[in-house]
Formats: C-alpha cells, sequence, structure tokens
C-alpha cells in the first residue's frame, strides 16, 4: 500500500499509477489495508474522472428527486 500525501483529515492511498483515493486519517491501518485491497480490485469499474462518467448509461446513475403526487413544488429562499 502506498501513502501519497498525508493531510490533517485525510489520507491519499495511490490504488493505481496517478489514480488516488482520500480516506480519513482516523481509520486504523487495518481499514486502510481493506479500502486500499477493494480499491485497487475493483479499479476497473471505478469512475476515476468525470469523462469517465460519460460512458456509462445515463438512466443507470440519473438523479431523481421523488416528489409527492398532486402537491406543488415550491421555491426555496
Amino acid at each position: 500500500m502506498s501513502l501519497a500525501i498525508k493531510k490533517d483529515n485525510y489520507v491519499e492511498l495511490e490504488v493505481e499509477p496517478r489514480k488516488y483515493v482520500k480516506v480519513s486519517s482516523k481509520c486504523s491501518n487495518m481499514e486502510k489495508a481493506i479500502m486500499y485491497q477493494i480499491y485497487h480490485e475493483f479499479s476497473q469499474v471505478i469512475s476515476w474522472t468525470y469523462d469517465d462518467l460519460k460512458t456509462y448509461e445515463k438512466s443507470f446513475i440519473q438523479h431523481t428527486i421523488e416528489l409527492e403526487p398532486n402537491v406543488k413544488p415550491y421555491r426555496q429562499k
């Protein structure tokens, strides 16, 4: 496991070359090792940049807000 940058609140784990994951500095070394292993194992299916998201089906990752039927939406001030 490679620690790239250690900040006050987090540590950046280098999962692959130039691919980092921010993990809380409060996590134990065991937790960091588990997270590193998971991110490294599934790095091919993680979107590392915004451009990676453009290759996925939009209906799969689209955010929707469920509204109550017959209730008029209002703008918050």
